[in-house]
């Protein structure tokens, strides 16, 4: 196992890690940290955006059965494609496949498993608000899976040598950039932001990889959320003595003693989920799923 240090993203689609993730990825890759990528899905359902060659335009529609199958191995090689842009040279991609992604008993444990296997020190998701409230569901579940993952592992005394810290993504002002913003109710003063003004060149050239997602890039250029200094994250999980809340490196305080874990207060800094109604809503059972993970 390398000594560097080894950062993992857990990923709803291939593309969240270039459109929200990208200059933080960027970032601690030249700060010589070892990258790697989960991707829960293929990202072959949704909306697709093609090229006309005869029309000489783009046009955006519904995918269709027939077209996921290509859909998911083009946006596989867009990621790729989209990595090298953000000057990523090395990196390793799990991808899961999972083909109906939601908080349950086949998820968890291809989670779990990836967790073991690449033992990472620094763990990222999206928040249990998906970033965007109910803008996608997907980035909802892939938050909420990765903290039940992580919760069983320390529990039951699994967790990998080397893990110290969770952090979930979350935009420090998203009434900005959608209508149905989330409303994590925490002090601004916890979030940790890295500043990645250094990487947006390089996460715009990424965003123009994603072919298949080009309406999504249109509507983040046109809000302006490409153009974010900092991408801005909380920190859920510390098993570090010293919390990086309140600082500007995802590495802040990382080597020093761990926590002493018997009890759950010892680990998690703020809870997650922080209301299932609100968050996660009542979509395919998912609510009642993680009600009764966590006896609420």
């Amino acid at each position: 196992m390398s000594k560097k240090i080894r950062l993992l993203l857990i990923d709803p689609h291939p593309d969240d890690e270039i459109y929200f993730f990208g200059g933080t990825l960027a970032k601690y890759y030249k700060q010589n940290l070892e990258i790697y990528i989960c991707l829960l899905t293929n990202g072959e359902r949704g909306n697709i955006t093609k090229f006309d060659i005869n029309k000489k335009s783009f046009t955006t529609h519904q995918v269709k059965s027939t077209e996921e199958k290509w859909l998911g191995k083009t946006r596989q090689s867009e990621c790729k494609k989209s990595l090298t842009a953000l000057r990523i040279l090395n990196y390793k991609i799990y991808s899961l496949n999972i083909p109906n992604l939601a908080v349950d008993e086949k998820s968890i444990p291809k989670i779990k498993n990836v967790i073991s296997v690449v033992d990472p020190h620094i763990i990222l998701s999206f928040n249990e608000a998906g970033t965007s409230r109910f803008t996608n569901q997907d980035h909802s579940w892939s938050g909420t899976a990765t903290f039940i993952a992580l919760r069983d592992l320390i529990n039951k005394k699994h967790i990998p040598k080397h893990f110290r810290r969770y952090m979930t993504y979350t935009l420090p002002d998203p009434s900005n950039y959608f209508d149905n913003y989330n409303d994590l109710n925490i002090d601004s003063k916890l979030y940790t932001k890295i500043n990645v003004s250094n990487y947006i060149k390089f996460k715009l050239d990424a965003c123009n990889k994603l072919k298949t997602q080009y309406h999504v890039t249109q509507y983040f250029k046109k809000v302006g959320l490409l153009n974010i200094k900092h991408e801005t994250y909380i920190e859920r999980i510390n098993l570090s003595s010293v919390s990086c809340m309140g600082k500007n490196d995802l590495l802040y305080g990382l080597d020093s003693p761990s926590k002493n874990i018997n009890e759950i207060n010892d680990y998690i800094s703020i809870p997650m989920p922080l209301s299932i109604n609100s968050y996660i809503g009542t979509h395919a059972n998912v609510a009642q799923i993680i009600i009764d993970r966590f006896k609420l």
